[in-house]
């Protein structure tokens, strides 16, 4: 629960800071927001609290709010994380398979957009 809590005062301090009005990483801030206040109050009434339903919905805020980065971002610094990641994975492409490596490369893209624009993981795994 105190996770959920961090979290919900951090993302109301970025929607503070950039209005919903803005852009759509505003709108999209705004709106996980709600939706984390929401979550947070149905799972402190809940009799028996589903863990993997409150996954679930936090997997899916952590999704709108990746794409709302992604669609913020220049392309040249979208490129630049880019071909940086390209550049640190260079020495372990050839030891991974396709997919693993496209997922490694696309969490490290994650990592670093929420990192720029300085946005919690919401994940119970990464508490």
């Amino acid at each position: 629960m105190a996770h959920l809590e961090k979290s919900l005062d951090e993302l109301s301090c970025l929607a503070g800071e950039r209005p919903s009005s803005e852009d759509e990483l505003g709108e999209a801030l705004s709106r996980a927001t709600s939706l984390l206040a929401e979550i947070k109050d149905d799972y402190a009434s809940a009799a028996q609290p589903d863990s993997r339903k409150l996954e679930e919905s936090l997997t899916g805020i952590e999704r709108m709010l990746d794409d709302a980065m992604r669609v913020v971002m220049t392309p040249a610094d979208l490129e630049s994380m880019e071909s940086g990641i390209e550049s640190q994975l260079k020495p372990y492409k050839r030891h991974m398979d396709k997919a693993v490596f496209a997922q490694t490369r696309n969490n490290l893209l994650r990592k670093q957009m929420r990192e720029r624009f300085g946005i919690p993981r919401l994940s119970l795994f990464f508490l």
